[in-house]
């Protein structure tokens, strides 16, 4: 491997950005695949790309072969990262089910009696209000945002400052009544009804669950759904 592809890849890593090195082994030829690029990625055929895609979605390195010969699609992904709103009790069983996938968490509150109520050491904990808190931390293609708060003066400003982000899953707790009242007020403020339908609520895959952990098992699977099946 050329020193200018190890520094480029050093480089992307830093940069927490998700990408494929692209090496033809007949030729040992490297180049890179990054999706947040755009045009810089017509170097590469439109099959391969969407090799990268699939290899990127499923975080899995393939060899594939094509025309004159074998390509190895190394996949570099940045750590997935959930974004949780409100330090209450449902959180406490989310997190635990995350950490298990290997989520960086990131619990936000403003009420620091919430985030000091429960044991929620082993996670970033930010005790400031859910949109300036948001501003505060880099939130990319490999992040989900749920919030849990119930109180949509905590809520609504996180959903507002998610729906700007590049995040691939936003989930909202809340019955569908709740949710439609939520979904008149971001209207009256002006958000887009195609905008809002990006918040996944009420929260999670309709599992029939009942319990607190079932919910967060219900949450996560929807997050790992949108995830893997490419939904953002």
């Amino acid at each position: 491997m050329k020193i200018e592809t190890l520094r480029k890849i050093i480089l992307l890593k830093e940069k927490n950005k998700s990408f494929v090195l692209v090496r033809d082994l007949n030729l040992q030829k490297d180049t890179f695949f990054i999706p947040d690029e755009g045009e810089k990625n017509d170097h590469l055929d439109t099959e391969i790309k969407q090799k990268c895609i699939e290899a990127l979605n499923k975080d899995k390195s393939l060899l594939i072969n094509y025309e004159h010969g074998d390509i190895f699609l190394n996949v570099f992904n940045s750590k997935l990262k959930l974004v949780i709103i409100g330090a209450v009790h449902i959180a406490t069983s989310l997190i635990k089910i995350a950490s298990i996938l290997g989520y960086d968490i990131v619990l936000i509150d403003p009420r620091e009696s919430f985030l000091n109520s429960q044991n929620f050491e082993k996670v970033k904990k930010i005790s400031k209000w859910p949109d300036e808190a948001l501003r505060s931390i880099l939130i990319d293609n490999r992040t989900a945002i749920v919030t849990l708060s119930h109180d949509p003066k905590l809520d609504e400003p996180a959903l507002i400052e998610s729906l700007k982000s590049q995040a691939f899953y936003i989930g909202a707790l809340g019955s569908k009544k709740t949710h439609q009242k939520r979904v008149n007020r971001l209207i009256d403020i002006g958000l887009s009804k195609e905008d809002i339908k990006k918040i996944n609520a009420p929260v999670g895959l309709p599992l029939g669950a009942v319990s607190t952990e079932e919910i967060s098992i219900s949450i996560i699977a929807q997050i790992t759904d949108n995830l893997r099946n490419n939904k953002y």
